[in-house]
């Protein structure tokens, strides 16, 4: 049962960096809008389509990734609404952390 429960705490530590990095990863994309030339007009430019479809991809492997290595439930709501201390999942209850 511990193995299984070590098993289940590394693969949450591994899905919580990646998201981590994921999340930079979006800000820095929100942050590099600011330095891209803007076209005259109301159109949009093709690498600002390119930006705009790259945060959409990170929003997806977002909630794709960060998930309860147990049940397979997002812990994206639960992360935020806890303040980052999510311990347990919110639908099965498995421990994700050590208190």
């Amino acid at each position: 049962m511990l193995a299984i429960m070590n098993t289940i705490q590394e693969k949450y530590k591994k899905r919580k960096a990646l998201y981590f990095s994921l999340m930079a990863a979006l800000f820095g994309l929100i942050f590099a809008f600011r330095f891209v030339p803007h076209p005259g007009g109301n159109e949009l430019s093709p690498v600002e389509f390119l930006l705009i479809a790259c945060l959409i991809g990170i929003v997806m492997a977002m909630y794709a990734v960060f998930r309860c290595p147990q049940c397979n439930a997002s812990l994206v709501p639960g992360f935020f609404s806890s303040w980052r201390k999510l311990h347990v999942c919110p639908k099965c209850g498995v421990q994700l952390t050590e208190k």
